[in-house]
């Protein structure tokens, strides 16, 4: 519009000095405010620079069991609408143990955050907030629970919150110069510690120990299970059979046990990979014996005894691991065998009064899923 009046305006100017001169009048110059342009019209003619898309990263550490499409599939329903691109990988095991080098080192033009998962124990999920150009990071921790769904709904509602609070047009300040002050203790991170809750451990394995001077070994299967309550304190239950095995030639004779143990122990370092175990149980065992060429040459037996227990439980994954145990048996009452003949009486086999017995077999967490623990399917795929 303005444009248009302008042109109007030097028109008219044009008509009124072509009608002086034809009229014998001298002409007047030109006003200069008609040949001046508006400038409001050139300045809004500068060109503009393209933003980046902001983008929000989000780091998968390997150890959670978490399906990298499934996570990707839960956010990006999550944050639909906000206008934030999204971008989920799975770390390295480097990049894991050291996740802030790692989202520094992330070169995304136009990163507004970067998040990580990583594990806190082995009943928690720790979810991580870092902004380019700061020097700390912001954390929360995530019950893990049984239901892979509802971690990766707290996940994907966590990471809207935070990633939508942030300002974008506020930028990090470069820090200032360091000052020499006296170190100050760390301040504790305000963070919600996750809930230890009890759980029950099954254990299928190897058990085998020294019984006699004939029967130096003795070997067979076990079973166990093994209850650890929040303090740490353990309940154990324990059968293990070992087969027939031979023992004295003269007469041949062999040897049959079954054992049950019920103890109470000690399961240190909960939150750890590797967690000791100390403690002591009773030990409750039958003795099966045959003896051929002798009449009534076969029978059972039964010994008791106390026993102190030490062990490791080593965690693969958030299910599974090994237990390794190592029991020093006392028998209190013993069963000693003994064959009677018309000269007398003859010892076939007699026990020793302190034996030692090793456990190791493959240990399952009950409770949940079995394999895959946290590979769930989203729960709204096309939000």
């Amino acid at each position: 519009m303005d444009e248009k009046i302008s042109v109007w305006h030097d028109r008219a100017a044009m008509v009124a000095w072509l009608a002086l001169v034809l009229a014998g009048a001298p002409p007047s110059p030109m006003p200069v405010a008609d040949r001046t342009e508006d400038p409001s019209v050139t300045a809004t003619t500068s060109p503009t620079d393209d933003a980046a898309e902001p983008v929000v990263i989000v780091g998968v550490a390997p150890t959670l069991g978490l399906v990298e499409d499934d996570v990707r599939a839960v956010l990006s329903s999550h944050l639909a609408g906000t206008g934030l691109a999204l971008e989920v990988t799975t770390l390295t095991i480097d990049d894991a143990r050291a996740p802030e080098a790692w989202a520094r080192a992330v070169d995304v033009p136009g990163l507004r955050a970067a998040f990580w998962l990583t594990p806190e124990g082995t009943d928690a999920v720790r979810l991580q907030l870092w902004l380019p150009g700061d020097a700390g990071a912001w954390g929360r921790a995530l019950p893990s629970g049984d239901d892979g769904d509802a971690l990766l709904e707290s996940i994907g509602v966590m990471v809207r919150s935070m990633a939508t609070s942030i300002d974008p047009t506020v930028r990090p300040a470069a820090p200032p110069p360091p000052a020499v002050v006296a170190p100050q203790p760390p301040t504790p991170q305000a963070t919600a510690a996750p809930r230890r809750r009890a759980r029950i451990d099954a254990s299928l394995g190897y058990v085998g120990g020294n019984v006699a001077r004939s029967i130096p070994w003795h070997s067979g299967v076990g079973l166990r299970v093994h209850a650890i309550l929040p303090r740490g304190a353990t309940p154990m239950l324990g059968i293990a059979w070992a087969p027939p095995v031979a023992g004295p030639d003269d007469p041949p004779t062999t040897l049959t046990r079954v054992a049950v143990d019920l103890g109470l122990a000690a399961t240190l370092r909960r939150d750890a990979r590797v967690q000791p175990i100390l403690g002591g149980a009773a030990v409750v065992e039958a003795v099966g014996w045959r003896v051929r060429d002798v009449t009534e040459g076969r029978g059972w037996a039964a010994r008791f005894g106390l026993a102190a227990v030490a062990g490791l439980d080593v965690s693969v994954s958030r299910r599974v691991g090994l237990l390794l145990l190592g029991r020093a048996d006392a028998w209190v009452a013993n069963a000693t065998l003994v064959l009677e003949t018309p000269s007398g009486r003859d010892t076939l086999l007699r026990p020793h009064a302190v034996a030692g017995l090793v456990w190791a077999g493959l240990r399952v967490r009950l409770h949940g899923s079995f394999f895959h623990p946290n590979r769930a399917r989203p729960r709204h795929p096309g939000r």
